[in-house]
C-alpha cells in the first residue's frame, strides 16, 4: 500500500513543486511530496516501512523502520504539520535519501 500527499514546505527541495498563485496569505507557495511506501522489503525479508519526503527533483528525506506503527505514527505526524521542513524531519530521525 502507498499513499502519497503533496504539503507545504518554507524550504527549497531544489527543486519543490509550486502552486502558482496565492494560498493561505502565501504567494507561489512550495510544496514537497509526503509518502508512506507501506513495507519496502525486498523478496519478503524482515519487513521495512518507509516514509519519504522529495521535492520535485533528486533530493529527499526518507525514515526507515522495521515497526510498522511507528512508521505510519511519523507519516501521521507529518500531515498534521503546517510546514513540511527538512530540519523539523531530520529532526524525527530522516535521513538523506
Amino acid at each position: 500500500m502507498m499513499i502519497e500527499v503533496f504539503k507545504l514546505t518554507q524550504d527549497e527541495w531544489y527543486g519543490s513543486y509550486k502552486i502558482f498563485g496565492w494560498h493561505d496569505g502565501v504567494q507561489n507557495p512550495k510544496l514537497v511530496t509526503v509518502t508512506f511506501c507501506g513495507n519496502i522489503s525486498p523478496h519478503g525479508d524482515e519487513p521495512v516501512w518507509r516514509v519519504c519526503v522529495w521535492g520535485n527533483d533528486d533530493f529527499g528525506l526518507e525514515f526507515d523502520s522495521p515497526d510498522e506503527q511507528r512508521v505510519k505514527s511519523i507519516f501521521l505526524e507529518i500531515l498534521e504539520m503546517k510546514y513540511v521542513n527538512q530540519q523539523d524531519l531530520r529532526d524525527l530521525g530522516f535521513i538523506s535519501a
